[in-house]
């Protein structure tokens, strides 16, 4: 029965040429949008799945009721001794890290590099995060000061072809790491990134000892857990805000501040804190671009159920003859249903050339590393079929119900004046303005984001930013006395005006959040100004 119906649809197709493709391109078309939507939407999905135990770690944040920052009052960073405390009063803690993402200068050959991408970390890190590691031992890598794992990227950058291990890098003109490690590149859909990897021992020999690098009421570091298996975020909610009564409340800053865990899988597209580690997404604009998608198949359904039904006045005495030879309601159903399949599937095939051709821009405009081969990995292979499906299903259930109650008089003698009768007429009316309305309010919706993009790009913000250039101080003398500095480029003929600025965040009861502890007399100055 089944080699039937596709027989008669695939000859149904064939003989109205014209009509089907027009059909499969309209399906195709918004195919291949939806495709591109699920690559992106999927990949966004997938930030740091490929860690082991990734069901099982945590990342621990603060909130702060008395301390609002960019409208926020929930910060990314803790304090160093969090992760000790973790280890000691918790007992679902199996493991728990703590790490800081710095920026040094790096020198090798003479070559100067300014590297955002330094990661400080203990010796838990890599028993929590699975990086792989293609060479050095993972278990001594953070525990010797002074000793670097790096990523290929930066092998290739610095060293070339040569071998990595036992070269030696200096740092800010004053230290000097040797490589012990090398790693893959971090991964693209990680919610952080680094290049360098060194231990604590590293920063403690740095900033004169543990102590004076760790403190209860400075927040400084991201701290990570990892949960016994059959522990949850739940098992340890309460004896997180022990810790907070613990030790931090004889702080009445931090009075009222709460420890929280939140899930590993949930921080590219729900951790919307303070000082995050690396730069997330937002979980609307996901669902933004899935209601898009959404929209964009309807119209090409509605425009399909449409051109079907019009269609039917081309098909009147063939399907008056199935009716009389003996075809059933539930036969034509069918049969038509399964000829609007065969062009959703048809569709598809223009869709994923359409797709091959625009990946590379879609590419470029997300930011993220998609390539067609994710198409035809499993899940997206059947979300991707599962959609075609669905699309021809629900693009054929409409024409095919029409078609199939119709009179056969009526339809052998092309009597179609009230074919369907008024309430067919009626969802047709209703289908096209549907389409109409999601049609215009997209192009509505696409003009508006232009004509912003456009005052971004066109406004005047008040100054010629292609003459001003920011410089990060990072030599400790200078930063101690940066008027020197200051009075010397002012004296440069080829520079107009010279000035320091600090990045203090302040409380919302007036507090600093910092400390002015070692900042220069010019900056608290400046800043008090």
């Amino acid at each position: 029965m089944l080699k039937n119906y596709l027989r008669y649809s695939v000859k149904s197709i064939i003989s109205q040429e014209r009509q089907s493709v027009i059909s499969a391109l309209g399906l195709s078309i918004a195919l291949s949008c939806t495709i591109l939507i699920i690559l992106y939407v999927q990949y966004e999905f997938s930030y740091d799945n490929y860690h082991e135990n990734a069901d099982h770690i945590y990342r621990i944040v603060s909130r702060q009721p008395g301390n609002m920052y960019m409208g926020k009052n929930v910060f990314a960073v803790t304090p160093g001794p969090l992760k000790d405390a973790l280890i000691n009063d918790i007992p679902e803690v199996k493991y728990s890290t703590k790490c800081g993402l710095y920026l040094h200068t790096l020198e090798y050959n003479s070559n100067l590099f300014t590297e955002r991408g330094f990661l400080y970390a203990d010796t838990d890190f890599l028993k929590i995060f699975t990086f792989p590691v293609i060479s050095g031992n993972p278990a001594e890598a953070l525990k010797e000061p002074f000793t670097i794992f790096i990523t290929k990227e930066m092998a290739v950058k610095y060293f070339g072809n040569e071998e990595p291990i036992g070269k030696i890098i200096k740092a800010d003109n004053k230290y000097l790491f040797t490589v012990t490690g090398l790693l893959e590149n971090i991964p693209q859909n990680s919610h952080f990134h680094f290049d360098f990897l060194t231990g604590f021992e590293t920063l403690y020999s740095i900033r004169g000892g543990k102590a004076e690098a760790e403190k209860w009421n400075s927040f400084n570091f991201t701290t990570y857990i990892q949960l016994v298996d059959n522990a949850t975020s739940e098992d340890i909610k309460e004896k997180l805000n022990e810790l907070v009564t613990k030790y931090l409340a004889a702080t009445s800053f931090f009075k009222g501040s709460q420890f929280i865990a939140e899930p590993l899988g949930g921080i590219h597209l729900g951790g919307n804190s303070n000082f995050d580690i690396g730069n997330n997404n937002d979980i609307r604009y996901i669902y933004l671009m899935s209601s898009m998608g959404l929209l964009i198949i309807l119209i090409a359904c509605f425009n399909y159920m449409n051109m079907a039904t019009a269609r039917s006045y081309n098909r009147g005495k063939e399907i008056g003859i199935l009716k009389v030879a003996g075809s059933r309601k539930h036969d034509l159903i069918i049969q038509f249903i399964i000829e609007s399949v065969l062009l959703s599937f048809a569709g598809l095939f223009f869709a994923l050339v359409i797709v091959c051709i625009l990946l590379p821009v879609f590419s470029g405009f997300t930011e993220r590393s998609l390539t067609f081969s994710m198409i035809f990995e499993y899940p997206t292979f059947i979300k991707v079929f599962l959609l075609t499906l669905t699309t021809g299903i629900f693009a054929g259930i409409y024409p095919a119900f029409h078609l199939s109650s119709i009179s056969p008089l009526n339809l052998i003698n092309e009597n179609f004046k009230n074919i369907g009768g008024k309430r067919s007429g009626q969802l047709r009316n209703m289908l096209f303005v549907v389409q109409n309305i999601i049609s215009v309010a997209a192009l509505i919706c696409t003009f508006t984001v232009m004509r912003q993009l456009r005052y971004i790009e066109k406004t005047d913000i008040g100054f010629e930013k292609e003459n001003i250039i920011i410089a990060e101080l990072k030599d400790p003398v200078i930063r101690r006395n940066p008027g020197t500095l200051i009075n010397e480029l002012k004296e440069n003929k080829g520079i107009v005006d010279a000035v320091i600025s600090v990045n203090l965040p302040v409380t919302t009861s007036g507090a600093s959040y910092g400390s002015w502890e070692g900042k220069p007399e010019e900056t608290k100055q400046l800043y008090n100004k």
